[in-house]
């Protein structure tokens, strides 16, 4: 295969970053009741071992979110939001889709971020 097709067909790989959100200085309205996440109950926050992934360009959110889900064993009476700048990101949404969309002019690897919250 030459290399401008696989690029085409979205199969080249991406690297992400998904690291633990913590809410920013300005008092976000959406990260305002994350005080009865499982992490606080520990005192410790939870954070991936290896937080770095290389995943297809195709990829959607609901596969690194399955993986977060199964890395950090969180119960099914929690909710787990995936986040690219303060967005929470569709679970169809593509990694492909996000770095054109959310992350235009900034550099590899694509950073998300996850937040643990009950589920209503």
């Amino acid at each position: 295969k030459q290399w401008y097709q696989r690029r085409v067909r979205g199969d080249y790989i991406v690297p992400v970053k998904v690291d633990m959100h913590r809410p920013t200085q300005n008092g976000n309205r959406s990260d305002s009741n994350n005080d009865t996440s499982p992490e606080d109950k520990n005192g410790a926050l939870q954070e991936l071992e290896k937080p770095i992934l290389g995943c297809p360009a195709r990829c959607p959110i609901r596969v690194i979110k399955k993986f977060v889900q199964t890395k950090l064993n969180v119960e099914n009476k929690y909710e787990l939001d995936i986040l690219c700048n303060d967005e929470i990101l569709g679970k169809d949404h593509t990694l492909e889709f996000i770095k054109m969309t959310r992350w235009r002019t900034k550099d590899l690897p694509l950073i998300l971020t996850y937040r643990v919250r009950p589920d209503i």
